[in-house]
């Protein structure tokens, strides 16, 4: 087989059999991209978060979708202000997601963003707490990293929330959300 000139990813080439594969790739004319991994193996988050690009990745989104709804603070929190802070961090996710960044090839199956009375119950609303949850698919199609902003005078915060992995399809995400609700695990 000829492979001069193909281009392959490989991950866990710092060392052993990766390492290995990926001087191979290269002597045989090959383009070998490293994937490099973190020191966390999944401990911390997802396990796509050993990977150093998704961690990224995932970081930058959390990070840029909290600093551009800081605004929220400044409005008066209900229904009108929740649709146009989910109407933004949409289209933040859509761009990025035209780009290439996430994995699935419809919105479906590569973001969403939910912004209303399901994550800004009375409790949160009595509290001055602004929520807005969002989720991404870093590595597999349907498969979010999900995360929590919580605004309110004087602090902000983002955190990702733990969901089961094998549940977080699209088609799930919404009872998952519900269900977390209940629990009061999600309430800022």
């Amino acid at each position: 087989m000829n492979i001069q000139g193909q281009g392959a990813l490989v991950t866990g080439a710092s060392r052993g059999l990766g390492r290995a594969l990926a001087e191979q790739l290269a002597v045989r004319g090959a383009r070998a991209g490293l994937g490099p991994r973190t020191l966390a193996a999944g401990g911390s988050g997802a396990s796509d978060w050993r990977y150093l690009p998704a961690r990224r990745l995932a970081l930058y989104v959390a990070a840029s979708i909290e600093q551009g709804t800081r605004w929220v603070v400044l409005e008066h929190n209900g229904p009108a202000t929740w649709a146009r802070a989910q109407a933004r961090a949409a289209e933040f996710l859509a761009a990025l997601a035209a780009q290439g960044a996430f994995a699935g090839a419809g919105t479906r199956d590569s973001h969403f963003v939910i912004c209303d009375e399901r994550v800004n119950g009375e409790q949160s609303l009595a509290q001055g707490k602004f929520n807005l949850l969002f989720g991404f698919a870093t590595t597999r199609a349907g498969e979010f990293d999900t995360w929590l902003v919580t605004h309110q005078p004087g602090a902000n915060r983002v955190r990702p929330v733990s969901v089961n992995r094998s549940a977080t399809a699209r088609q799930r995400v919404e009872w998952e959300i519900q269900t977390s609700i209940l629990r009061g695990e999600i309430h800022g």
